[in-house]
């Protein structure tokens, strides 16, 4: 971990060794709101949670916790809600964990589609996962339901983000294609329409963010390449 200017280095963590023969890695990082921790993905499956005290004087960062609720790598994390992390694994397991008092519960476990759920976010009580059969499912936070299903790529997901303000929804994949999909409520059921599609020629598409929660513009990135794009309306 480092300064926000990237200056400085405040913390480092090595990721203990248990085989010799299998690489060890972290995968997947975000931060719980109102928590002060950092949790990061690993490799084994389990989800390291350090807390980060932040005073005048000093950043006092600490492996506060180890969650085991996966039997394989990480692939992503998320948490846009103070009380509420979910984490996705190479199986396409999505595990739903609540939070409060420092503490972390194991709430459901929505089961994998045998390809690994790549991208994960969370908007209006549903829970987004982007796969890579390229499938994007949307799954109700509050029981694990699955509510809509969209074949909404040819080959693998590896990012989704949300604008929240705009209910917008953004996906991109190796098959080099970007969409932005609508996201709304009507009668109680969810609808997704897609109102952007565009390809990137050549370039299978690695990673996508809005830069801001009301949607005006987003970012993208490729496999090997070093430009960004940035679309905006």
């Amino acid at each position: 971990m480092f300064e926000p200017d990237g200056s400085i280095m405040l913390f480092w963590h090595a990721l203990n060794r248990t085989d010799e023969k299998t690489a060890q890695f972290a995968r997947g990082i975000t931060s719980v709101k109102d928590e002060n921790v950092v949790c990061v993905g690993t490799s084994s499956g389990s989800i390291l949670i350090f807390s980060v005290n932040d005073d005048a004087k000093e950043s006092n960062i600490q492996l506060k916790e180890t969650l085991t609720g996966h039997d394989v790598a990480i692939t992503d994390l998320y948490s846009s809600q103070s009380d509420t992390l979910i984490s996705a694994d190479e199986a396409g397991n999505i595990v739903i964990w609540k939070t409060g008092d420092k503490t972390f519960n194991k709430l459901t476990m929505i089961k994998g589609h045998n390809y690994p759920c790549s991208s994960i976010r969370l908007w209006e009580g549903y829970v987004i996962g982007g796969y890579g059969s390229g499938h994007i499912r949307f799954y109700q936070l509050s029981t694990g339901n699955l509510e809509v299903e969209i074949t909404a790529h040819a080959r693998w997901i590896n990012g989704i983000d949300v604008a929240s303000e705009a209910g917008l929804l953004l996906s991109a994949s190796e098959d080099t294609y970007v969409r932005v999909w609508s996201l709304g409520v009507v009668d109680n059921k969810l609808k997704v329409e897609m109102k952007f599609s565009e390809s990137i020629t050549d370039v299978q598409l690695q990673g996508c963010k809005f830069t801001s929660q009301q949607g005006q513009t987003f970012a993208l990135t490729g496999y090997d390449f070093n430009e960004i794009y940035v679309f905006s309306r």
